[in-house]
C-alpha cells in the first residue's frame, strides 16, 4: 500500500514491537477476514473480529485496544460511520485518540481523503500485505512499538496512482500464483480451505449481480462488485478483480451501460478463475502427497 516496512533483522526487531497488541480487525467479507486474521497472527497481534461497523462499535467499548483495523464498505454501519461516532464518543468521554487505520479496495480519487476526513488515521490499500500491515501498525501502536522508531507521516496509497490500463483484464493473468504462494508462507495448508471460502461465497455473489443487472439496481451492483474486486485480488484472480473494478467504477459514476454485458465478462471470469484455483489446490494437494 504505497508504505515502506523494516527488513531482515529489523523487521523481526519491529514485529516483536507487535508482539501481544491487540487489534479490533473489522471487515464483512469471509476471505478478506480470513486473509487479514492471518496476517496479524503472523505479526504477533492479538484479534477481535466485527463484521459491520454497529457490531465495532460494541467491541471498543469493552476494550482496550492499540488499533482498529477499518473495512470502509460494510453493511449496518459502515467504517466511515463508525469511525465518526467512536471520534464523538472520544470527545464526550475524553478518551485518549485510539488509532483507526482504513482497508479499502477502493481506488478513485477523493477516497483516501474521505477516509482521513472520517476521522480515520490512516490508510491501507487491498489487497493488503505483511509488510504494509506491519509497518503501518508499528507507526500507531505507540506503547508497543520499538523506542526509535518515530511514527511517520502516512505515504500515499500506490492504488490511487495506478496507471487506467491496470484495470484491463487482458493484460492480467487468470490467477497470479505468487499471489497465492505468498499466502500460502502466511497460512500453510489452510490457503486451500480460503480458497473453498473464496468459491462458496463468489458463486451466489455472481447471481445476484445477475440479478441486480437485470433490474438495473446500480448502487446494488456497486456494492456486489466491490466485494468482489477485493476478494478475487486476494486469492491472485486478478482478471476476475479488474472486471469487478470495472462494474464497481462504472455503477458509482452512473454510467454503467449494458450492465448485463459486463456483468456476464465477470460471469466468464469468475469461470476462467474457478478452475485455476482448483488447480492450484490440486497441486497443493500433490505437494502434500510427495512430502508424506
Amino acid at each position: 500500500a504505497g508504505m515502506a516496512a523494516p527488513s531482515g533483522a529489523a523487521a523481526q526487531e519491529h514485529g516483536a514491537g507487535l508482539a501481544g497488541a491487540r487489534v479490533l480487525l473489522v471487515e464483512d467479507n469471509p476471505v478478506n477476514l480470513l486473509v487479514a486474521q492471518k496476517l496479524l497472527a503472523v505479526i504477533g497481534c492479538g484479534i477481535d473480529t466485527a463484521i459491520n461497523g454497529e457490531l465495532a462499535l460494541e467491541k471498543l467499548h469493552a476494550g482496550p485496544y492499540q488499533a482498529v483495523l477499518m473495512d470502509c464498505q460494510m453493511p449496518v454501519l459502515d467504517g466511515y460511520a463508525a469511525t465518526r461516532r467512536w471520534r464523538e464518543h472520544e470527545a464526550a468521554t475524553g478518551a485518549a485518540r485510539l488509532p483507526i487505520i482504513a482497508m479499502t479496495a477502493n481506488a478513485m480519487a477523493g477516497d483516501r481523503q474521505r477516509c482521513l476526513d472520517a476521522g480515520m488515521d490512516d490508510y491501507l490499500s487491498k489487497p493488503i500485505s505483511r509488510e504494509g500491515l506491519q509497518a503501518c501498525l508499528l507507526r500507531w501502536c505507540k506503547p508497543m512499538a520499538h523506542a526509535g522508531s518515530a511514527p511517520v507521516p502516512p505515504a500515499p496509497s500506490a492504488v490511487e496512482e495506478a496507471p487506467a490500463s491496470a484495470t484491463q483484464s487482458t493484460t492480467l493473468p487468470v490467477l497470479d500464483r505468487e499471489v497465492l504462494d505468498e499466502l500460502r508462507e502466511i497460512a500453510g495448508p489452510e490457503t486451500a480451505t480460503i480458497i473453498d471460502v473464496f468459491l462458496d461465497d463468489t458463486t451466489p455473489l455472481v447471481r445476484q449481480l445477475q440479478e441486480a443487472a437485470v433490474v438495473p439496481d446500480l448502487d446494488q451492483l456497486r456494492e456486489l462488485a466491490h466485494s468482489l474486486k477485493s476478494a478475487s485480488a486476494n486469492v491472485g484472480a486478478l482478471a476476475l478483480s479488474a472486471a469487478a473494478r470495472r462494474v464497481e467504477l462504472a455503477a458509482r459514476a452512473g454510467k454503467l451501460e449494458r450492465p448485463a454485458v459486463m456483468v456476464a465478462l465477470i460471469i466468464a471470469e469468475f469461470a476462467r478463475a474457478r478452475l485455476a484455483l482448483i488447480g492450484y489446490q490440486s497441486d497443493m494437494r500433490g505437494e502434500q502427497a510427495m512430502r508424506a
